[in-house]
């Protein structure tokens, strides 16, 4: 609410404009080629080695076996979702579905927007020396995120029923759990206090505008977007300003030095974490209401924050 003062009368009641902020996001992603290394696998003294999955029976010659990170996964999978993971190889006898050994990873991080051929992320753990006589087993291999969710890297094959059976890495990177938050979810109020009617512009003038910085928070990576302005326009001139409840009286919204119309589109591009909004707020006159036709007393205006991402 805004007071205009008629004379020297000093009467201070708030211009209270309203921002409603809606931000639609839409996300886009690729795709392209690298590795993880350090998977467990075998060798054998002989030079003999196996990184085979669960789609194949690995067969592990005697008599001693080193069991460590001796493997790579090259696939075009995704995770469901950027964090850290553990990457644990269990193994079970072949013919009798019994346990032998397994390994684990330590927690290494892995982007969701990236294939895992994409990232060289090294996931290697402590080798192991196993006493093994010309055994066929069963390679199962998962991926673990810190909420203990397990995921399979490996296509479903006849070994389900050993390795047991849990979702798949998906081929197809998964949206990014993005958002922005602005103004905290708050309401917006901006106060332009005590203004003399004859004093007021009657073309936008941001040296003299109330300069307000509104937080912008964005989570899970950079947002860019369009911004619109949408509010009841008073025409002045080529520009317009919010109209208000008091005759003559608008109020501009600037965004760099430059007022904003209803038919103009901003692009902003919003960092992940904390940002600021900086827009300058104006009361205005109409050149064509004379000073004594705007009316004293507290009046209000409204307008809203559209932002489509991208």
């Amino acid at each position: 609410m805004l007071t205009i003062c008629k004379n020297l009368l000093k009467c201070i009641m708030p211009l209270i404009i309203f921002l409603s902020i809606i931000v639609f996001l839409l996300f886009i992603s690729g795709a392209a080629k690298a590795t993880v290394t350090g998977v467990y696998g075998f060798a054998g003294a002989d030079g003999y080695y196996d990184c085979s999955g669960r789609a194949a029976v690995a067969y592990v010659p005697g008599p001693t076996t080193l069991f460590g990170p001796l493997c790579q996964i090259k696939y075009n999978l995704y995770v469901p979702h950027s964090g850290y993971y553990k990457v644990k190889v269990d193994v079970f006898y072949y013919y009798s579905n019994s346990f032998l050994t397994s390994g684990t990873s330590g927690r290494v991080y892995f982007d969701g927007s990236k294939s895992l051929a994409e990232q060289n992320v090294d996931v290697s753990g402590p080798a192991q020396h196993l006493s093994l006589s010309d055994d066929d087993v069963v390679i199962c291999r998962r991926f673990i995120d810190d909420d203990g969710n397990i995921y399979d890297p490996d296509s479903e094959s006849a070994f389900t029923g050993v390795c047991g059976h849990y979702p798949q890495l998906s081929p197809q990177p998964v949206v990014p759990d993005t958002s922005c938050i602005i103004n905290y979810g708050n309401t917006l109020t901006v106060s332009l206090g005590i203004i003399e009617r004859a004093e007021l512009p009657t073309i936008s003038d941001t040296t003299t505008a109330q300069k307000v910085q509104i937080p912008v928070e964005c989570t899970g990576g950079d947002v860019t977007v369009s911004m619109k302005l949408n509010y009841n326009p008073m025409t002045m001139g080529s520009s317009q300003a919010v109209q208000t409840t008091a005759n003559g009286v608008g109020v501009t919204i600037s965004y760099n030095n430059t007022p904003i119309s209803t038919t103009d589109t901003t692009t902003l591009t919003f960092l992940e974490g904390l940002n600021t909004l900086d827009l300058d707020f104006q009361a205005v006159r109409d050149s064509e209401v004379n000073v004594a036709d705007v009316p004293t007393g507290g009046f209000s205006a409204s307008a809203a924050i559209v932002m489509t991402q991208q």
